[in-house]
């Protein structure tokens, strides 16, 4: 579900963990089931000393950007690809 990794070298932060991998199946969504996973990792964190916990959720997720707000995430960067088309150059 997640785990410790160091923080980029800009960040003046000592320690951050990410959540990763959840999903409930969205028959179960509004049952509280993402909330106590979230708080359970939370828990975890603060236990082990980190800092800030992060969390990458697609930008076209708009229910899960939601969710993750709701919970006290806030929106620190974002990264913008472009996929390349190797047939043209």
């Amino acid at each position: 579900m997640g785990g410790i990794a160091a923080p980029e070298d800009y960040r003046t932060v000592k320690s951050v963990a990410e959540l990763e991998n959840m999903y409930v199946q969205e028959s179960m969504r509004g049952k509280g089931i993402g909330g106590k996973l979230v708080q359970q990792f939370e828990d975890w964190c603060k236990e082990k000393g980190v800092e800030v916990i992060r969390v990458v959720a697609s930008a076209g997720n708009a229910d899960a950007i939601r969710f993750y707000e709701s919970k006290g995430a806030k929106p620190v960067s974002l990264t913008l690809e472009k996929t390349l088309d190797s047939n043209s150059k």
